[in-house]
């Protein structure tokens, strides 16, 4: 197992690259998302800088997000040699706060992966809203589970080899998985031996993964129920539309309020809701923002804190009739 207090081999930025090397499907996709934004670009989960130098190098203006300091340092270097500057931030990304708006928010390379239940997934996408510029876009990506996958036998197969950026010589990484229905999270333990000219090395490094899996309806689910529409889903980072046996989930998505225009009704804001409790909303003159029939001052929100769907609160913020700590109350029919 991994010594006490080492950093793990998966957050070792040299070796991140080295066994990760041959990822490179998703750069194309992610530089032209970001160049389409017109406009600051966040990373989060940002890792060593696999999609953020060559964003930069594209000439948007990006900024990266995320918790591994190993992982920021060795980005820092990359960068630099690079020839790119890329403000880094140090960060979970469930809660920060950036003082600023962004065009594009993404977090790539399955890393909403690593968040394991509703509050961690619920605390992203609010800290996401409340980063986004108007017309901002929020893009994603995850695998689409394999059932094959899930429900075979937990046995050692060989996952990937790559040159060892220590001692030289050849590092081979094994894999076990299994699959936890109840929770919908893979567990995954990950062996690493070394083959070099100085002898060899089985098992010198053993480390667990947990990544939580998403299926298709429940992840399209989640996105519409924290506040956003999803504008593309795509089952591969070539835009082709998701479909059944694809391997990723690719998400485009906006926020819901986006749509939102000067003193449309609130059936018509959430249209695609069904059982909607008619709360007596509309929007006022300042855009993106909500009122209650009849009242002023300080019955507003912002569409970055409100979002109510068939009687449930997903924001920060919401009218409830369930949140008695809000300064005003829901017309229940």
């Amino acid at each position: 197992m991994s010594e006490p207090g080492s950093t793990p081999l998966y957050r070792d930025g040299r070796h991140y690259d080295a066994f990760n090397r041959h990822m490179v499907a998703d750069i194309p996709f992610y530089v032209e998302e970001a160049r389409r934004a017109a406009g600051p670009v966040l990373e989060l989960a940002c890792g060593t800088g696999r999609l953020a130098i060559p964003i930069a190098q594209s000439g948007v203006e990006i900024v990266g997000l995320d918790q591994s300091p190993s992982m920021l340092a060795h980005l820092r270097t990359k960068a630099k040699e690079a020839g790119v500057e890329i403000p880094l931030v140090e960060a979970d990304c469930r809660a920060f706060d950036l003082g600023r708006k962004f065009a594009l928010i993404f977090i790539g390379f399955n890393s909403m992966q690593h968040l394991h239940d509703l509050a961690s997934l619920a605390a992203l996408f609010a800290n996401v809203r409340r980063h986004l510029a108007p017309g901002g876009k929020f893009v994603f990506d995850v695998f689409n589970p394999s059932i094959a996958i899930l429900t075979r036998d937990a046995e050692r197969s060989r996952e990937r080899e790559y040159e060892d950026p220590d001692a030289g010589g050849r590092i081979t990484m094994d894999q076990t998985l299994v699959y936890d229905d109840a929770t919908q999270v893979s567990h995954v333990r990950w062996f690493f031996s070394r083959n070099s000219p100085n002898g060899d090395e089985r098992d010198f490094r053993i480390e667990d993964l947990r990544l939580r899996c998403f299926f298709p309806q429940e992840l399209d689910l989640l996105v519409r129920s924290q506040g956003f529409e999803i504008e593309a889903k795509c089952g591969n980072f070539e835009r082709k539309p998701f479909a059944s046996g694809d391997q990723k989930q690719v998400v485009v998505c906006r926020s819901k309020w986006e749509s939102v225009s000067e003193g449309c009704e609130w059936s018509e804001i959430c249209a695609n809701s069904t059982g909607l409790r008619e709360a007596g909303f509309f929007v006022g003159r300042h855009r993106g923002m909500v009122r209650e029939r009849g009242k002023r001052g300080p019955h507003f929100l912002t569409y970055a804190d409100f979002y109510q769907e068939d009687g449930i609160c997903f924001g920060c913020c919401s009218t409830c009739p369930r949140n008695p700590t809000l300064p005003f109350s829901v017309k229940e029919e």
